[in-house]
C-alpha cells in the first residue's frame, strides 16, 4: 500500500465525524472539531523555521519557484505566512477571533510590507497567487525568526505545531545554532517532531571558507553538514547545504538575458583579472572590465560574488544564455537534493505524518480530561488506540524514542543510535536496516541481529526506557516479517 494514499486520515475522519455530535461541549469536542478541520485540508504542511536572518524566506521562495515571501525586514515578516494557489493574487489575514479579511498582495504578488491592522491580533497570513504548482504536493509555511537565542518564540512555535514536518534553516551550525535546536526540541516536544520529520538546511554556504573556489566551498559545506548531522542525530534527519540566494535566483528566473551576457563578458577576463574581480565586493565593482558598474552591482545583489563565480564557471563549461546559466546555478545550489529529500521523507509519508499530528492532538485532549468510561469518549479513545497501533504509524512512534535519545533520557550506544537513525530516515526496507545494497537474505539476517541487540539492551535499561526500546523492537520485527514474506 502506498504510504501516502490517505487511508489513515480517511479512517480518522470517519471516527471524528461519528463521535463529534455525541460529545458534550468542552475540550474534547473542541479537539475533535479541530481535527476534522485539519483533516478536511488534504495538504501536507511543511514549516520552514530557524533563527532571524537564517535565510528562511529566501529558501521558501526557491522552493515555491516564485518570490512571494518577503526577504527584507518588514512588519509582515513578524507573521507566519502560508502559500496557496488561487486565480487571484491576494493575502488572507486570519485573526485571533477566527475572522478573515483580504488585502491586496504587494505589486507582483506576495506578502505586503505592512497591514492596516494591529499584527498582534493576527494569527497568520495565507498568501494566494496564480502560480501553478506552489501547493501541488505540500503547503509551505514561512515562520518568523526572532533575535532570541532560539529564534523561535511562542508565536513561531505555534506555527510550527501546525505543521506535519519542519525544515530547520541554520546559517552557521555552531554552538548557538545547536542550542537553538535544543530549545526548539524542548518547545515542540508535544508536536512529535524529531529526526523522522525534521530536515536541516545549512544556508548561505557562500560565506563558508571565502578564500576557496566555489567547488571547494561546496565540499567544505558538505563536510560541515555531515558533522553537524551526526551531532544532531535524533533531532534532525539530515542536513543539506543549500546556497539559498543561488537557488532563489535560478528557480525564480531572476537571472535575465542581460545578466547572462554580462557573465559571459566577465568570463572573458584573463586569469589575473578574474582573481582581482572576486577578491572582495569593492574590487568587483571597481575593476576595469567591459561590464558597466550598475550591471555588476545588480549581479552582486542578485547572486553575490560566490554566485557570480559559479555563473562564470558555468560559462567556462559551455553554458550560454539565461536559461542554461540558471540551470547550471540550480544544479550546484543544493536545492534539487533538498527537494528530493522532501519528496522521500515528507510527501511519500504524507498520510502517516498528517494522521500522527491529528492523533497527537486527540491524545492530548483525552489525557487532559477525566478517564473515558463509556459512550462517545470511550469510543474515541478506543479508536485512537487502534489507529496508533497501525503498522503505517510505526515510524511515527519512533519519534518519541528519538526525542528521548536526543534529550539524554534514553541511553544508547553508538550502534543502537545508528539503528534508530536508519529506521527513522530510511525510505526502503534496506535503507532502514542500514544496508541499501543488500539482498533479502542479508537483510533478514541484519534485522535479526538488530532485534537481538535491542532485546539484550532492553533488559538493562531503566524501567522508564523499556517501553521505548520495545517500540524499536516491534518496528524491527515488522521489517523482519515483511522480509520473511518474500521467501
Amino acid at each position: 500500500m502506498n504510504p501516502g494514499d490517505g487511508r489513515l486520515c480517511e479512517r480518522l475522519q470517519d471516527v471524528c465525524t461519528g463521535v463529534a455530535p455525541r460529545l458534550p461541549d468542552g475540550g474534547l469536542r473542541d479537539a475533535v472539531e479541530a481535527s476534522l478541520r485539519r483533516l478536511a485540508d488534504p495538504k501536507l504542511r511543511i514549516a520552514v523555521g530557524g533563527r532571524l536572518n537564517a535565510g528562511k524566506s529566501t529558501l521558501v521562495n526557491a522552493l515555491l519557484g516564485t518570490r512571494l515571501a518577503p526577504t527584507d525586514a518588514t512588519e509582515c515578516t513578524l507573521l507566519a505566512a502560508w502559500f496557496r494557489y488561487h486565480h487571484r493574487s491576494q493575502v488572507a489575514v486570519h485573526f485571533i477571533d477566527g475572522s478573515t479579511e483580504y488585502v491586496a498582495a504587494r505589486p507582483g504578488g506576495g506578502v505586503p510590507a505592512s497591514l492596516p491592522f494591529d499584527h498582534h491580533s493576527v494569527t497568520h497570513l495565507t498568501v494566494q497567487a496564480p502560480v501553478a504548482g506552489i501547493d501541488d504536493e505540500y503547503l509551505l509555511i514561512d515562520t518568523p525568526g526572532r533575535d532570541a537565542l532560539s529564534g523561535l518564540d511562542d508565536y513561531s512555535m505555534g506555527a510550527i505545531r501546525e505543521a506535519d514536518g519542519l525544515i530547520f534553516v541554520m546559517h552557521d551550525p555552531g554552538e548557538v545554532e545547536l542550542r537553538a535546536l535544543e530549545e526548539f526540541r524542548g518547545a515542540v516536544a508535544g508536536a512529535r517532531l524529531s529526526a523522522g520529520n525534521v530536515l536541516g538546511v545549512l544556508s548561505r554556504i557562500d560565506t563558508i571558507a571565502d578564500h576557496l573556489a566555489p567547488a571547494l566551498r561546496r565540499a567544505e559545506a558538505g563536510a560541515i553538514a555531515a558533522r553537524t548531522s551526526a551531532r544532531l542525530r535524533g533531532l534532525v534527519s539530515t542536513i543539506v547545504p543549500v546556497a539559498n540566494r543561488l537557488a532563489q535566483a535560478a528557480r525564480c528566473a531572476t537571472v535575465t538575458e542581460a545578466h547572462a551576457a554580462a557573465v559571459v563578458e566577465l568570463a572573458a577576463a584573463d586569469p589575473a583579472g578574474r582573481r582581482r574581480l572576486f577578491f572582495d565586493d569593492d574590487m568587483f565593482l571597481d575593476a576595469s572590465v567591459g561590464v558597466a558598474r550598475p550591471v555588476r552591482a545588480e549581479l552582486l545583489s542578485l547572486l553575490g560574488r560566490y554566485g557570480i563565480e559559479e555563473a562564470v564557471a558555468a560559462v567556462d563549461a559551455g553554458a550560454r544564455g539565461a536559461t542554461a546559466i540558471r540551470a547550471a546555478l540550480l544544479a550546484v545550489s543544493g536545492l534539487p537534493e533538498l527537494q528530493t529529500l522532501i519528496s522521500e521523507r515528507f510527501v511519500r509519508n504524507a498520510d502517516a505524518l498528517r494522521a500522527d499530528g491529528v492523533l497527537a492532538l486527540l491524545e492530548r485532549a483525552l489525557a487532559a480530561g477525566p478517564p473515558p468510561t463509556g459512550g462517545a469518549p470511550r469510543e474515541l479513545a478506543d479508536a485512537v488506540h487502534r489507529l496508533r497501533r497501525d503498522p503505517a504509524l510505526r515510524a511515527a512512534q519512533l519519534a518519541e524514542v528519538a526525542t528521548a535519545y536526543a534529550a539524554g533520557d534514553l541511553p544508547l550506544d553508538d550502534d543502537m543510535a545508528l539503528d534508530l537513525h536508519h529506521l527513522l530516515t530510511g525510505v526502503t526496507v534496506a535503507q532502514r536496516l542500514g544496508l541499501p545494497d543488500a539482498d533479502a537474505d542479508a537483510l533478514r539476517a541484519e534485522a535479526d541481529r538488530r532485534i537481538t541487540r535491542w532485546q539484550t539492551a532492553e533488559s538493562e535499561l531503566p524501567r522508564r526506557s523499556k517501553r521505548l526500546a520495545r517500540t524499536v523492537i516491534e518496528v524491527l520485527n515488522q521489517l523482519w516479517f515483511g522480509l520473511e514474506g518474500t521467501r
